[in-house]
């Protein structure tokens, strides 16, 4: 018998970020997107945002690798205060922007987490 290639609960394409204080970064995203951690080691971490897991790893002195997230949210504008008292800065405040095939106009933000990272939240207000 073949075993399942996905893990229970994960998706087929999960986020792994390698960055310096991963546990931080845990913190942040629990307080800015109610991430539910469901995983800690040493060195890596697991949390779900909504129905997605993103992977954690820290990378003690090494070099970080930054990456660029994009997350559906119910209110953007509510996602980004959020974001912005747990400590991120704002790359983009919430503003009504073209969007997709057809450009209808949708609310989206996008923000910088403290390790680096970049999140464009897209949804409604």
């Amino acid at each position: 018998m073949m075993s399942k290639p996905i893990r229970a609960g994960f998706q087929s394409v999960v986020p792994f970020l390698s960055i310096q204080h991963a546990a931080k970064l845990v913190e942040f995203l629990v307080a800015a997107f109610d991430a539910v951690e469901t995983f800690q080691s040493k060195n890596h971490f697991e949390v779900r945002i909504g129905d997605s897991m993103i992977m954690i790893g820290d990378v003690g002195d090494r070099p970080p690798t930054t990456a660029q997230l994009f997350m559906y949210v119910e209110n953007v504008d509510v996602v980004w205060e959020r974001a912005m008292q747990a400590g991120a800065t704002t790359l983009m405040e919430p503003t009504e922007r073209p969007w997709g095939e057809g450009e209808e106009m949708v609310r989206a933000a996008a923000i910088k987490d403290p390790s680096g990272n970049s999140w464009f939240l897209g949804g409604s207000n």
